[in-house]
């Protein structure tokens, strides 16, 4: 995880000056996987409450504050100068504001890792200036723990075909990449199904060339020339009435 470093500075430096010294405990920092807390002794002094944390200004030990404004270069900002600047820094990183509460006897600032953006356009944004990215990186771009999850966000980001699988890398070495733009989507393509044939078209009986149909591909196979029959066709019915074929009938003696 990456922070603005003015965000852990402020929120470390606020818990030290604003504590509540009359507990006798320590300012606790956690950090886990995908966050930050940092619990202060004390509650919320004076008239301040989780409503008006950003608006109103109230100092618990304002001797503490005086002296450290006498040094050049003092570690702190103004009274109230501090949260509004953690909370811009976390903006103008891309990072969700911090979460302010009561736990008991500690005031708790909960620096959470969760980007603004949606994971999918955090993917997208991250392909924009690299070659892929795998599920380790999606993770800890976006926040998101299980590897499952963000193997939902490649598949909804591939399904809208906006990224593939970087081919022969499987299993623990898988990764997207985008799609290229050069990429042809033929369902959109202008395919034509007219052909131009140099092949000589085919004769007729006639010996004459014969024209396709229009919209028709040209044949490449020549027909042969149909024999011409000379007389009445052997093979049809005698014209004298006998019901007989010709060439079994009066066909014999012509032959």
């Amino acid at each position: 995880m990456k922070y603005p470093p003015e965000v852990l500075k402020e929120i470390i430096v606020n818990a030290v000056i604003h504590r509540d010294y009359n507990i006798s405990d320590d300012i606790l920092v956690y950090v886990f996987d995908n966050r930050v807390e940092v619990r202060s002794p004390g509650s919320l002094p004076g008239s301040m409450t989780l409503d008006n944390l950003l608006q109103d200004r109230f100092s618990r030990n304002p001797t503490i504050v005086r002296l450290l404004n006498k040094y050049p270069d003092p570690p702190n900002k103004d009274i109230g100068e501090g949260l509004r600047t953690v909370v811009a820094k976390m903006a103008e990183a891309k990072l969700q504001s911090p979460v302010f509460s009561i736990e008991g006897n500690y005031f708790v600032v909960e620096l959470g890792h969760t980007p603004l953006a949606r994971p999918h356009e955090i993917v997208m944004e991250y392909l924009d200036s690299h070659e892929e990215i795998t599920n380790s990186t999606g993770r800890s771009l976006t926040g998101i723990s299980s590897e499952n999850s963000m193997k939902d966000v490649f598949y909804a980001l591939r399904k809208a075909g906006k990224i593939e699988m970087v081919p022969g890398k499987r299993g623990n070495k898988s990764a997207w990449r985008k799609v290229s733009s050069t990429d042809i989507d033929t369902s959109e393509a202008d395919i034509s199904l007219v052909q131009e044939d140099a092949a000589t078209p085919p004769e007729d009986g006639t010996g004459q060339e014969t024209q396709p149909a229009s919209g028709t591909l040209k044949s490449t196979k020549k027909l042969k020339a149909r024999r011409a029959v000379v007389g009445p066709a052997r093979n049809r019915p005698c014209s004298c009435g006998s019901g007989l074929k010709y060439k079994r009938c009066c066909g014999q003696s012509s032959a």
